[in-house]
């Protein structure tokens, strides 16, 4: 279950019977309530008692019709049955009944084909060999560079908003795009946080009041929000729509995470803007899928772990999960922002935008993927043993006679260099026999741990890394140790910046260099509406029409300072 969105938590108490502990009218950042730690410890008491009471179908049933996030916690490969999959084609069903990942994006007008047939090496040797006399730029199909049509941005010309990076310093290779982030909390907005990474100018159009994560959630939506710019507009308001929308004819790309529906009632929805800019490429990251029953349920991570069966592998082989939360919130933003660079190439050889759904749960099942549904049963690739140690005695953690290693092994060199260092004789598995093996059950894992067991930490890894055996130690590294580990700080992967109302941030900076960006976009997460005034003069707005809209409310501008938005980069 998650309360995350606004009132939700009031919501789930009235659901369960505590209606006392509801504050009504909390203010717009206001996500739980206040309570003290003799008091939550009662209602953790409380919840646990009550949903114990009746089966999670009756619960996510009852708190799916108030409105409440939730969904069961189901195991490995179980979502590949789930009518919500196979509606929204995030279930690839075979001929043969074999159920697996399908795809992970609607694409309105370049739909995805599957391609199912995995090729044997070097099938196609003799086409490729006969063929690579014809296979230079001039004659490369599929859009090579030299025969891609060439499209006239309009995005370009004189009605493009000018970025606000200093000239002639190239961000990264999204430079000069232009991004118009609708997200709120974490998944969308993550999407459009890696845009911006990547160079584009991402404004960040938010409601008046200020995007709910803001106030008591400031931690988290430091790291999603940053490099951004932002606008805070009333889109209930005409005046805050034509604003929106004049961003909307220079924009490259909108992108949302909004429940369905909203953005059209907002009138920022596809068929809205289409006709704006025709080159347009808009991406809603929605939850389960727009088609189905579950189409308009409210959802956020960790639901989406928990129906692919990823909550439950965290637990190991027969043990309830043991983890609430996963990566998956980044996973979902991780996988849109692919699907939205997909789009733009696509753009570049048409010339013509479209409509794109990433939905969430697809993000889920992508990490489960090594999970394949049969006709009458499911086959998992990694799955953790009993007491968490691994899925092989190929790559696994192991006991020594004071710590722990791991070793993870993907070659039959790399496995028999285990043999060699621990000096264990025959019978020895291949590789391929022991990948195969479950790590809770092989008799090959015992043997490793057995002579690990009797060896130290330091002696282990020295002799696994003489014979080439991929191994470390599992040091417990705590984020104050990380933040302030000085390769990292040195090589850039950890920064820090400066925000108005947090003070000194630090946090994972930018791990990927690129040969002709020479700086990096370092501006930290923005202030409500910190930027507005900014963008509306680049609108063509007067000072005098300034002033009406924000003392209209149709604009929110802040009064922060304007930090330093760039800095050198060093090329590693």
């Amino acid at each position: 279950m998650h309360t995350g969105p606004r009132g939700a938590f009031d919501l789930m108490l009235k659901v369960v019977g505590r209606d006392d502990l509801v504050i009504e009218n909390a203010g717009l950042h206001v996500l739980g309530i206040p309570m003290e730690p003799a008091a939550a410890i009662i209602l953790w008491r409380h919840l646990d008692l009550t949903f114990k009471s009746r089966t999670a179908q009756y619960w996510c049933d009852t708190l799916a019709k108030a409105d409440v996030c939730c969904m069961p916690a189901l195991k490995p490969g179980d979502a590949l049955w789930l009518e919500q999959m196979e509606a929204n084609g995030l279930v690839d069903i075979l001929p043969d009944g074999q159920r697996r990942l399908g795809k992970l994006a609607k694409y309105s007008r370049t739909p995805i084909e599957l391609q199912h047939e995995v090729p044997a090496p070097g099938e196609h040797n003799a086409v490729l060999l006969a063929n690579r006399g014809h296979m230079d730029g001039s004659a490369r199909t599929g859009g090579g560079a030299s025969n891609r049509k060439q499209v006239a941005n309009p995005a370009t010309q004189d009605g493009r908003l000018e970025s606000l990076y200093p000239s002639g310093r190239r961000i990264g290779p999204l430079d000069g795009m232009l991004v118009l982030d609708f997200g709120a909390y974490m998944a969308g907005p993550f999407a459009n946080r890696l845009f911006a990474d990547l160079g584009a100018r991402v404004i960040k159009v938010e409601e008046y009041g200020g995007d709910p994560m803001r106030g008591p959630q400031l931690g988290i939506f430091l790291g999603v929000q940053r490099g951004k710019e932002s606008i805070a507009v009333d889109l209930k308001s005409d005046a805050g729509r034509r604003i929106v929308q004049e961003l909307v004819k220079r924009a490259d790309v909108v992108h949302n995470n909004m429940r369905l529906g909203a953005m059209e009632r907002l009138g920022m929805g596809w068929e809205q803007l289409r006709a704006l800019n025709p080159r347009l490429v808009y991406c809603h990251s929605s939850g389960y899928g727009n088609s189905g029953e579950w189409s308009r349920l409210p959802t956020f991570e960790p639901l989406h772990s928990a129906i692919t069966g990823m909550l439950s592998r965290t637990g190991g082989e027969g043990n309830p999960p043991e983890h609430y939360l996963t990566h998956m919130d980044y996973g979902c933003g991780l996988t849109s922002a692919v699907m939205v660079l997909a789009a733009l190439v696509e753009r570049e050889r048409s010339g013509a935008g479209q409509y794109l759904e990433v939905p969430q749960t697809g993000a889920g099942l992508l990490a489960m993927s090594d999970v394949h549904g049969h006709r009458d049963r499911k086959s998992e690739t990694f799955p953790l043993d009993h007491n968490q140690r691994g899925h092989a005695p190929t790559n696994a953690l192991y006991r020594t006679s004071d710590g722990w290693l791991v070793i993870a092994c993907y070659s039959d060199q790399e496995w028999e260099s285990v043999r060699r260092a621990l000096a264990i004789g025959a019978p020895w598995p291949s590789f391929a026999e022991a990948r195969n093996q479950r790590y809770g059950q092989s008799d090959t894992a015992q043997l490793v741990q057995a002579v690990l067991v009797n060896c130290s930490t330091v002696m282990a890894i020295r002799r696994f890394r003489a014979e080439g055996v991929p191994c470390t130690v599992p040091f417990p590294l705590a984020p104050a140790e990380v933040i302030v580990e000085p390769t990292l700080r040195s090589r850039g992967v950890i920064v820090s910046e400066q925000h108005h109302d947090a003070g000194e941030i630090l946090e994972v900076g930018h791990t990927i260099r690129f040969g002709h960006a020479n700086s990096w976009n370092l501006r930290p997460a923005p202030v409500t509406g910190q930027h507005s005034i900014a963008i509306l003069r680049e609108l063509g707005r007067s000072e005098a029409e300034i002033k009406v809209l924000i003392d209209a409310k149709v604009v929110n501008a802040a009064t922060a300072p304007q930090p330093a938005v760039g800095v050198a980069a060093e090329h590693a």
